[in-house]
């Protein structure tokens, strides 16, 4: 089995981890959590103006660790997770994301979690 995992999402759970294995220990040949998509995404074209909007109903936001059969590595290798993901379509399990996983990339999303941080510990670091 190969596992990868982005190191911005410091924050996620042992427990989603656990899912996304377990998941392709039962017979799934990959397994990824996401979450609802919950933004309004707007098509743009070249000139940046706004073409369009997009249904939300039908978008997720892609979280790790992602899980993948041992056989896949040669593909992994070539395509890479995202575009493995997509050649691989229905047959992956979508497990339930976790809002403690998500992406810590900016000055912003890191001040969230360390208020989230510091109100779970009683204020203390």
């Amino acid at each position: 089995m190969l596992v990868i995992h982005d190191a911005t999402r410091a924050r996620t759970p042992a427990s989603l981890v656990e899912a996304v294995v377990t998941a392709v220990q039962g017979g799934a040949p990959a397994a990824v959590p996401v979450l609802p998509m919950t933004d309004t995404v707007k098509l743009v074209d070249a000139g940046a103006r706004i073409t369009g909007t997009r249904d939300r109903a039908r978008l997720r936001t892609l979280q790790t660790p992602m899980a993948f059969h041992a056989d896949l590595r040669p593909e992994l290798a070539e395509h890479g997770p995202e575009r493995l993901l997509d050649r691989l379509g229905a047959r992956v399990r979508l497990i339930e994301g976790h809002p403690d996983a998500a992406k810590l990339a900016s000055e912003f999303e890191l001040a969230l979690a360390e208020a989230a941080l510091a109100e779970a510990t009683g204020g203390s670091r």
